[in-house]
């Protein structure tokens, strides 16, 4: 909770996207599709609602305009990796169809959109051979028409689709040559009770699903919840370490995908089995 809190005391950019599945969630007004100015009055002016997508699962024209084959074009063309053979050869066709799509989004009232860019599609061969100008002129006219419309194109670099000759050569990302980065997608926890027992246990949750991660980064240190159950097991950062982390971001980004209860079953009985919450046990 301090790091969710931090961010609004302190006036972070919170950026809100949901997938393409999620978008009948989206809160729609009576008089239209838009979403109604009613329910976004009490968000501030910089806040950003949109939806987001990846390049393997919408884009489709897998081969068109220069673009080389990817580890997943591959893969969902060998014989009873997919059950029913499917692949993203066509997908939902945004290749050809964007400006449909953007039409769809802009009837939404969104403004933002996240979008991953294919790395095959912008260097067939990886990190060998040349730029595809049909690739770049694809996103060029992609960030174009999103601008036009007033809605804000938020770029995903990577979204697991990587050219076919890096997997040959490389392994994809197990080559020990690699430096590798990190994500962090958020889930939000609410207590199933009123209990202090289930708060308690949302804490830790919070503490042990997200602020594992954002905390290092905000405050160079690991949450309080973390701190008291795992102790001397964690790592410790130097002040140096401490210094280059705190307040290094310009904005926080929160990938919200769904949300969950908790239930403590640290200090507390729980049934086990089927249907029992992943969440239990915190």
């Amino acid at each position: 909770m301090e790091f969710f809190s931090k961010l609004l005391c302190n006036g972070f950019l919170v950026l809100v996207t949901l997938c393409f599945s999620s978008l009948p969630f989206l809160v729609l007004s009576d008089h239209g599709n838009r979403v109604d100015d009613q329910f976004t009055s009490n968000f501030s002016t910089n806040f950003l609602f949109g939806t987001a997508s990846s390049a393997y699962q919408i884009e489709g024209a897998f081969r068109s305009d220069g673009k080389g084959v990817s580890n997943w074009d591959i893969f969902t063309h060998k014989s009873g990796k997919i059950i029913d053979e499917s692949n993203g050869d066509i997908s939902f066709d945004h290749y050809n169809r964007y400006l449909e799509d953007i039409e769809l989004m802009d009837s939404l009232g969104v403004n933002s959109y996240r979008f991953s860019i294919s790395w095959a599609r912008i260097l067939p061969r990886g990190r060998f051979g040349a730029i595809n100008s049909g690739g770049i002129q694809f996103y060029n006219n992609l960030i174009d028409a999103l601008l036009c419309k007033g809605i804000q194109p938020f770029v995903t670099l990577f979204h697991y689709d990587i050219p076919q000759e890096l997997e040959d050569r490389y392994g994809s990302w197990l080559s020990p040559q690699i430096h590798i980065g990190i994500v962090v997608n958020c889930v939000w926890l609410e207590p199933l009770g009123d209990s202090l027992a289930d708060k308690q246990a949302t804490e830790r949750a919070l503490s042990f699903f997200s602020n594992w991660f954002l905390d290092p980064i905000m405050y160079g240190r690991y949450p309080a919840e973390m701190q008291d159950i795992l102790g001397s097991s964690l790592p410790l950062f130097s002040e140096n370490d401490k210094k280059k982390l705190q307040s290094g971001s310009d904005f926080i980004g929160i990938n919200h995908y769904t949300s969950l209860y908790v239930k403590d079953c640290m200090f507390s009985s729980c049934p086990d089995g089927l249907g029992a919450s992943r969440t239990e046990g915190f």
